[in-house]
């Protein structure tokens, strides 16, 4: 009996030696405060410590080996207030926090896309900003008034990565077993497919409803377009759905 209890004393300081060494980890996702979207590649990190991360294209960031003497964790991304949040880190404990950035009002008088200088219109600041990286090919409302198409097809079909035909907007980049999304103001549009008909004859070219949108916007109420005709450049905005290529469409708000 006294043998047993040598040995019980002598595991409780190791014990207690590696709960002081386990290190905590953070996890959880960045969002918008005013509609909950995802803010891609926001910068994470423990204050006063070098552990750092960035979120991915979806907001999603994970940190791990923070020492248990740590306060704070701090978040921020272009565009954002930077937000500082006090936490408690338990040794060995893994925390999940979801945070939430507040816009920071600000209105762009001119913005650089794609070697022009222009007026930005008040709340399209972001999907500007995203033309001027040129990632993807940006169509402003000014080239499609100085066209004057009579749909939206005419326009794209210059579009490096894009081709047309009769039956609408397709993406050279996209296999067989892959397709385009299409977002309009926002809302990804092709979220479900056609149920095919028992009395249909070969491949349904629209199984999305991709062409059958696109035919519905008047190319007189657009603003901007946003076209990434490869997976490489799309922004994590338009991640959903794992699309092989993006359109994004926004009309004009207000009068």
């Amino acid at each position: 009996m006294r043998f047993a209890i040598t040995i019980v004393t002598l595991l409780i300081p190791f014990v207690t030696q590696s709960q002081q060494t386990a290190h905590a980890t953070l996890a959880g996702r960045v969002m918008d405060a005013t509609d909950s979207g995802a803010v891609a590649y926001a910068e994470v990190q423990i204050v006063g410590t070098n552990v750092i991360t960035r979120a991915d294209g979806r907001g999603n960031y994970r940190l791990s080996d923070i020492p248990t003497t740590a306060k704070e964790f701090s978040v921020r991304a272009l565009g954002y207030a930077r937000l500082t949040q006090s936490e408690e880190f338990t040794p060995g404990v893994s925390l999940e926090r979801n945070v939430y950035l507040m816009r920071i009002p600000r209105t762009l008088s001119q913005i650089k896309v794609q070697g022009r200088s222009m007026r930005v219109p008040r709340s399209f600041e972001q999907i500007y900003e995203r033309g001027a990286r040129g990632m993807g090919y940006f169509i402003t409302r000014e080239q499609i008034d100085s066209l004057n198409p009579f749909d939206l097809k005419t326009m794209l079909a210059g579009v490096p990565g894009v081709y047309t035909n009769s039956r609408g907007v397709y993406f050279q980049r996209c296999g067989a077993s892959e397709r385009g999304e299409l977002w309009i103001d926002g809302q990804r549009v092709t979220k479900f497919r056609r149920q095919r008909s028992p009395t249909a004859v070969g491949n349904d070219p629209d199984p999305y409803f991709f062409n059958e949108f696109l035919e519905q916007v008047r190319p007189s109420s657009v603003q901007a377009i946003e076209i990434y005709p490869t997976h490489a450049f799309i922004p994590g905005e338009f991640l959903d759905g794992q699309p092989c290529a993006v359109i994004a469409i926004w009309n004009k708000r207000g009068p």
